[in-house]
């Protein structure tokens, strides 16, 4: 009787020594990856302020939309604004902080384009996106650009623009 209960604890011992490993949990995602997701997809400008007041960009343009896709964040122009020349797509790289409320964005021009960096702010309330911006112009001569620090600040020089999104997240 021992030597079966010997040989049964011994089994159970290397049966347990062969057992698979337990599957890795996944690794969780930071604030800014979790912020980067919900920038995902397709948006369409609905308004535009500076300082509190709204701007009718109508007679401009008569879609403006931004695509993000993973980092990179595209404005689109169209309409025949601009004296009937639509221009050319705008393509950024997204540097976030989600460590600041609200979330701090950053957006650089990619190589070859010609424009300016945008420091900024931004949230994602369900299908709105609100993004508030200083661009590198207002550090010229001198002056340094200013990251906005909220979204309706009657005094502040920043722009608001106001999304909503049209395509999949």
């Amino acid at each position: 009787m021992l030597k079966r209960l010997v040989a049964a604890l011994v089994i159970v011992t290397l049966s347990a020594g062969f057992a698979p490993a337990p599957k890795p949990k996944p690794k969780a995602k930071s604030k800014e990856d979790r912020a980067l997701e919900e920038l995902q997809g397709t948006w369409t400008l609905d308004s535009y302020e500076l300082g509190g007041r709204k701007i009718n960009l109508l007679g401009r343009q008569t879609t403006t939309t931004v695509k993000v896709t993973k980092n990179e964040w595209t404005i689109e122009y169209g309409g025949g604004g601009f004296g009937g020349a639509v221009p050319a797509p705008v393509k950024y790289t997204i540097k976030l902080d989600a460590s600041k409320s609200p979330f701090w964005i950053d957006l650089t021009p990619q190589k070859g384009q010609n424009n300016v960096t945008m420091i900024g702010i931004f949230e994602v309330q369900g299908n709105t996106l609100k993004h508030s911006y200083a661009s590198s112009f207002a550090g010229r001569g001198g002056i340094q650009a200013t990251r906005p620090t909220s979204f309706n600040d009657p005094n502040n020089r920043s722009y608001v623009m106001i999304y909503k999104r049209t395509g999949k997240k």
